[in-house]
């Protein structure tokens, strides 16, 4: 083997190297939620209000709920995506969120929602459990 051979060698071992602490980058954040409360509200306009708390060791920023609104019998009729407030949900600290129901010209009643998911600022799905979730049937 010639000293260029020994050389490509070692830069391609090293690029590889490099390429690989790159790509994995740190570990993978462990971001999990908890809905605490969530209730169908239809005092003024009708909206989902609910409150989720951080359960992971760092700082969530820019969080976004879905909600699905649904009939009496639990099913679907419309979804909508809010905010959580405040901005950044520290760990162990609370967020609210206020998700507004906008009631198409065919949809039948409203009676309840509920947390559908949780997304991060990158658009990252975040593992949620929800306590006020009744047993299905």
């Amino acid at each position: 083997m010639d000293m260029s051979s020994i050389t490509r060698n070692l830069l391609l071992v090293l690029g590889m190297s490099a390429f690989n602490v790159i790509s994995c980058g740190p570990a993978a954040l462990n971001k999990s939620l908890e809905v605490t409360a969530v209730s169908y509200d239809t005092s003024d306009a009708p909206h989902c209000a609910g409150q989720v708390r951080n359960l992971s060791a760092q700082t969530i920023n820019d969080l976004q709920v879905q909600v699905e609104f649904q009939n009496a019998d639990r099913n679907r009729v419309r979804t909508g995506t809010e905010r959580v407030s405040p901005k950044a949900v520290a760990s162990g600290a609370s967020g609210s969120f206020s998700v507004p129901y906008q009631k198409g010209s065919t949809d039948p009643p409203v009676v309840s929602c509920r947390v559908v998911q949780f997304k991060s600022a990158s658009g990252e799905l975040l593992s949620h459990s929800d306590k006020t979730a009744s047993p299905g049937p």
